[in-house]
C-alpha cells in the first residue's frame, strides 16, 4: 500500500511540474501582445508575433497544445484581415488537423 502512495505522490509531482511548463512566460507575454495588437487593428504587428511563436514551435520549444492551437488559429484570423488568403488557409488547415479539439474561444489559461 505504501508503494502505491509513493507512486501516486511521484505522479502528482510530475503532473504539477509539467503543468508549469505548459505555458512559459514568453508564450503568455506573446499571447497578450498579439491579442492587444489584434484588438487595436495592428495586424502586421500581430502577424510578426505569430511568426515568432511559430519559429519557437519549430525549434521544438514545448507549449501545451491548447496554447499552440490559440496561436495557429489567431494567426489565420490575422492573415485573413491582411488578405493573405493562402497563408490563412494553411494556418486554418493546420489548426483543424492538429488542434481543433481544443476550444480557441476561451483562450489558454
Amino acid at each position: 500500500m505504501s508503494s502505491l502512495l509513493r507512486l501516486l505522490a511521484v505522479l502528482l509531482l510530475l503532473t504539477t511540474s509539467s503543468q508549469a511548463a505548459r505555458a512559459p512566460d514568453w508564450a503568455k507575454k506573446s499571447r497578450t501582445e498579439a491579442a492587444h495588437a489584434m484588438k487595436e487593428g495592428k495586424w502586421e504587428e500581430a502577424l510578426k508575433i505569430f511568426h515568432k511563436v511559430q519559429k519557437a514551435m519549430d525549434d521544438r520549444t514545448y507549449i501545451d497544445t491548447q496554447w499552440l492551437g490559440w496561436f495557429v488559429y489567431h494567426q489565420g484570423l490575422t492573415e485573413l484581415r491582411l488578405e493573405k488568403f493562402e497563408a490563412a488557409m494553411k494556418s486554418f488547415e493546420k489548426y483543424y488537423k492538429k488542434y481543433s479539439s481544443h476550444p480557441v474561444t476561451k483562450g489558454p489559461r
